[in-house]
């Protein structure tokens, strides 16, 4: 059997307790809810954030506002940075956190984090920076709302043009429990050019963890992740997203890759058969090239890449889950004859992902390309893993995975894998019973150690028995042809949020 799926059965008992419990970290009540109801609670949500609840600016009133541009004389305005607003019975609560300018070196450790807690009838909070320090810049932005109607948007972007070592770390969180509905946007954006120096160095760390409660209807998440990376000129040698994470929060799950350089994590609960509705897009290109003799190149990992967690619960039998799942990695390598090349990948999405509800879909979409100059002689290894769980929800949660029931829905799992070698299409589709543990696991590999192929392996975790996948869209192999980058646009099954704010 492969490793790999006995780590899922291993975990799916573990992640079957904890979705219904809350994530680690969030002042979380015994019912399963997001608690920030009180100041003890709002304080313990603070410290899981890493943050002094002596530091905050507390604001009480019908209105109020933390950000640049007070919206006038009736409101109770703030610019703080880290902040808890409490609104009256009937009130609104609004934050704005931006970005002032850069500021190299940076003189305010706070520049690059945004904190917030709201509670109130209404709350929206908007989180923009966008930074350009070198070699390392660092963005947070922590948001917790509990409230009627809740929303969220976190855009965070880091250009970075100048080398040779490059790093950017980003984190979002978002947190809502609302009686209505939650919606949460959150964008992550990493650009990072160089053609300095003889040896270059980037990586990219991206992590957005998403919490949702809804005790009257809806939860929405779309959570988009991009890292354009670029390498040129005359280095000797040149890594793109080599080294480990620099911290255990930026592995967000307990599943594939352990290191990965995008991180979603995604729960969302409607306690009343609402709609959930989660899109994920996460995409990564590294280019690299070099005119310099007896050079490397070496791009990502094999714990390294993308992974996707997505957890939805409603109640049996009512309700919607849906989720539409992207990701996408592209490698290329050019350099003079004898150049030492490697290419290595590792993505996996989706996890114990829909629980209950009586419509459920979920489509899962992952794809590497990776193309070397070398050909053959360049080592390239790609697992792409994907997996699909829904539940009935009426059963014991606890029990052994061969007790879970089967939920009403359909699931799918499309691959598509390309190397010096080989290419091939992949995919595999199911309802009912046959999505309560659906995956598809497919290999592409290139080199001297390699077999040079890409091939399929769907596991039943039920039975164990093998699950054919079917193959489609003939491919070209990439060596000898240039290959289209990932786009960073939205796919085009993106969720688009109905009613937002």
């Amino acid at each position: 059997m492969h490793a790999r799926t006995r780590g899922v059965l291993a975990a799916l008992v573990i992640c079957a307790g904890l979705l219904l419990v809350g994530g680690a970290g969030t002042s979380v009540a015994a019912n399963g809810r997001l608690d920030l109801s009180t100041r003890v609670a709002i304080d313990n949500y603070l410290l899981s954030a890493g943050v002094d609840p002596a530091t905050v600016v507390r604001q009480k009133g019908k209105l109020n506002y933390a950000g640049p541009n007070c919206p006038g004389a009736r409101w109770n305005c703030t610019k703080a940075k880290k902040v808890v607003q409490v609104a009256q019975p009937g009130g609104e609560n609004r934050f704005e956190c931006r970005r002032e300018a850069d500021q190299v070196p940076p003189t305010d450790p706070d520049t690059n984090m945004c904190v917030l807690v709201q509670t109130g009838n209404t709350n929206r909070a908007q989180c923009s920076m966008r930074d350009t320090e070198e070699p390392l810049a660092v963005q947070t932005c922590v948001i917790g709302q509990m409230g009627v109607r809740n929303f969220a948007a976190v855009d965070l972007v880091i250009i970075q043009t100048t080398g040779p070592e490059q790093e950017g770390q980003q984190t979002a969180r978002v947190d809502q429990l609302a009686e209505v509905r939650n919606e949460s946007q959150i964008r992550e954006e990493l650009t990072q050019r160089t053609s300095m120096g003889t040896e270059q160095t980037q990586d990219g760390f991206q992590v957005a963890e998403v919490q949702q409660f809804a005790t009257g209807s809806d939860n929405f998440s779309h959570v988009h992740q991009s890292q354009d990376q670029s390498e040129g000129g005359d280095a000797t040698s040149q890594f793109q997203n080599t080294n480990p994470i620099p911290a255990a929060a930026f592995n967000c799950g307990a599943e594939k890759p352990t290191d990965p350089n995008q991180c979603a994590d995604v729960l969302q609960n409607s306690f009343v058969g609402g709609n959930n509705a989660s899109h994920l897009h996460q995409a990564i290109a590294e280019d690299q090239t070099t005119s310099a003799m007896s050079a490397s190149q070496t791009q990502g990992s094999f714990a390294g890449g993308q992974e996707g967690n997505i957890h939805q619960t409603n109640p049996p039998d009512v309700g919607k889950n849906l989720d539409a799942a992207h990701e996408d990695l592209g490698q290329r390598q050019s350099g003079p004859e004898s150049t030492a090349q490697s290419q290595l990948t590792d993505p996996g999405c989706c996890g114990l992902s829909q629980v209950g509800g009586a419509n459920n879909r979920e489509d899962i979409n992952q794809s590497t390309a990776q193309s070397a100059s070398e050909g053959t002689a360049a080592f390239q290894f790609a697992e792409l893993f994907g997996q699909a769980h829904q539940t009935s929800g009426d059963i014991d949660l606890t029990a052994q995975p061969t007790q879970l029931g089967a939920s009403d829905g359909t699931c799918s799992i499309d691959h598509h894998g390309r190397n010096n070698s080989d290419a091939a299409h992949f995919s595999v589709s199911g309802s009912g019973a046959e999505c309560t543990n659906l995956t598809l696991d497919t290999v592409c590999a290139s080199g001297s150690e390699t077999s040079g192929t890409c091939e399929p392996g769907g596991i039943d975790l039920l039975s164990f028995t093998s699950r054919p996948a079917v193959l489609s869209e003939p491919m070209s192999a990439t060596y000898g042809l240039p290959i289209e980058m990932p786009t960073f646009a939205e796919p085009a099954d993106y969720l688009a949020a109905i009613g937002s704010g």
